[in-house]
């Protein structure tokens, strides 16, 4: 007798589960490499340097107010892509691991509600 739908979706749906978690453990790895390697504090840098006069406090070290785009809410001032990048990247390597690590919680927890819906509605 052949197997049913739901018998045949079953390995299929936990082959694209492992896969998908083989993913975010890259990802993860890849997080906790750069960390210790430096490139969070190198990129937070360069987000400060480069980031327009008008969206930092001149004279003053970076600070968690400083991630914020101005006021207004407008990257107009920005001249290029990459003054607008630095504009709305955190300027301190600790919120710029926090914001790396809650998206990377927000798409675990996305998979898993995709793959659970995937599941009960078959």
């Amino acid at each position: 007798r052949g197997k049913t739908f739901t018998e045949r979706l079953d390995p299929m749906l936990w082959k694209r589960v492992q896969a998908e978690l083989t993913v975010l453990g890259f990802l993860a790895l890849a997080i906790w490499i750069s960390r210790h390697a430096g490139l969070l504090e190198a990129v937070t840098a360069w987000a400060y340097s480069v980031r327009p006069l008008s969206h930092r406090r001149l004279g003053a070290a970076p600070s968690p107010s400083d991630a914020a785009p101005p006021v207004n809410g407008s990257l107009a001032e920005c001249r290029s892509p990459v003054e607008s990048l630095a504009a709305i990247l955190p300027t301190e390597q600790a919120s710029l691991l926090h914001s790396l690590e809650d998206v990377h919680v927000t798409l675990f927890a996305t998979m898993l509600c995709y793959f659970c819906a995937v599941r009960l509605a078959v």
